[in-house]
């Protein structure tokens, strides 16, 4: 289940007290509600316009342009990518009902190339229903379906690819950041620059 609100028990205030605390419980829900709306509805929108100028730059064969011209719009190209990935999964009118149920983790973990289909899936089908999806429900559901599938025949499979290779340490990295606390961020960097060190 996504995260539910903790209850809170009224009966030690006088009750003018406890209907105006109630008012501000209810008014500070609606603003959170409309914030996670505003919040993933910004991410799509982003995803589908750095999706148009990406094919635009590829379609002039231009596309290593991309990279240093997302920078300008203040993304890494890495990030440019994920917003990119989360428009093509949560887009259009896959889920435009619930969508405002979406963390933007959520989003971003549900959309990578390392989630499974099936665990998509289920969060939105879990979303159509009210659940919210956070960045824990998400991470519990492509755990709970495994690895996403991967296809091959007989002439790829055991081949090693080092730009889908490459594409599952992003990823990798990239959950690991979201969950690396704050106040310790350089540490997690100095790790990532002596890792490049050793294999450079």
């Amino acid at each position: 289940m996504g995260t539910e609100l903790a209850t809170f028990d009224y009966g030690d205030l006088a009750a003018p007290d406890a209907t105006a605390l109630e008012k501000h419980a209810k008014r500070i829900d609606d603003i959170q509600v409309k914030t996670r709306r505003i919040a993933a509805e910004a991410v799509i929108a982003v995803g589908k316009e750095l999706k148009a100028a990406h094919e635009r730059l590829a379609g002039k064969g231009r596309e290593g342009l991309f990279r240093p011209w997302v920078q300008r719009c203040g993304f890494s190209h890495t990030s440019a990518y994920k917003a990119v990935a989360a428009y093509d999964t949560f887009g259009g009118e896959k889920c435009k009902s619930s969508l405002h149920l979406f963390d933007c983790n959520a989003l971003y973990l549900l959309s990578a190339p390392s989630c499974p289909e099936d665990a998509t899936a289920e969060a939105i089908q879990r979303a159509e229903k009210g659940e919210r999806i956070t960045h824990k429900v998400a991470k519990s559901l492509k755990e709970e379906c495994g690895p996403a599938k991967e296809e091959e025949d007989d002439t790829t499979a055991g081949v090693f690819d080092p730009i889908e290779e490459a594409k599952g340490l992003w990823d990798y990295l990239h959950d690991v950041a979201d969950r690396w606390p704050e106040d310790d961020r350089p540490i997690f960097v100095q790790t990532l620059n002596n890792l490049i060190k050793e294999f450079s």
